[in-house]
């Protein structure tokens, strides 16, 4: 991806905001600074008719989302769940603080993935949070402390 192209989901993320008719939705966390986001999905025929994300987070985690959205609009839950997969595999080699956003993107989705399956069976149950294992304090940070 050419930088420009990263800058622009920066400058105007996709698929950014709530879902009010959302069939499912799911919350990836960072538990070290309260840093979340949260992923809403609409689902038609197994593909995901829409979906949205909000962040509180840093810029990288706004870039993940968009990016993250961007993709699986219009995939299967499978193949959404793969690209997930995909990125979280290779987060293992990264710094934790270079895989926190990502990681939070991510397992938000498996999480709203998690709360659609279960919402198949109790269309009340809950919104499903998952926290990441990785940190976004700084190296530096970290020693202070």
């Amino acid at each position: 991806m050419e930088m420009s192209e990263i800058l622009n989901h920066m400058m105007e993320p996709r698929n950014y905001g709530n879902m009010n008719n959302c069939d499912a939705d799911g919350i990836g966390k960072n538990p070290e600074n309260s840093e979340k986001v949260a992923i809403y999905l609409k689902v038609e025929d197994n593909k995901i008719s829409d979906i949205k994300f909000q962040a509180i987070g840093c810029s990288t985690t706004i870039v993940a989302g968009s990016i993250f959205t961007d993709s699986v609009k219009g995939q299967s839950l499978e193949d959404a769940d793969e690209l997930a997969d995909e990125i979280l595999n290779m987060l293992d080699g990264m710094s934790s603080e270079d895989a926190a956003c990502s990681e939070m993107v991510a397992i938000a989705y498996k999480s709203s993935l998690e709360t659609y399956n279960f919402r198949l069976e109790d269309a009340n149950y809950p919104t499903i949070t998952k926290m990441i294992s990785s940190t976004c304090q700084p190296k530096e940070i970290e020693e202070e402390i």
